[in-house]
């Protein structure tokens, strides 16, 4: 599994992009946290999943951070 730090704005496609790909991936995820973004400017999720699962996300999408091992740069 890869962790990695999800990070995009309020009201944007990449929100809903994202809170897409939470849906369809929920089976393969194993960790979801809680949105640590405020929710109205911005969303922060923090998932551990599969390398693959990852890939299929834009690298825009994506934030380092500490919890972070994985990085869109290795497609």
């Amino acid at each position: 599994m890869s962790k990695a730090s999800l990070c995009v704005e309020a009201k944007t496609p990449e929100q809903q992009l994202v809170k897409e790909w939470i849906k369809k991936w929920k089976g393969k995820i194993r960790y979801l946290s809680p949105n640590e973004g405020c929710g109205c400017c911005v969303d922060l999720y923090h998932v551990d999943a599969p390398s693959e699962v990852l890939h299929e996300l834009p690298a825009q999408v994506f934030c380092f951070s500490e919890w972070s091992n994985w990085s869109p740069t290795t497609r």
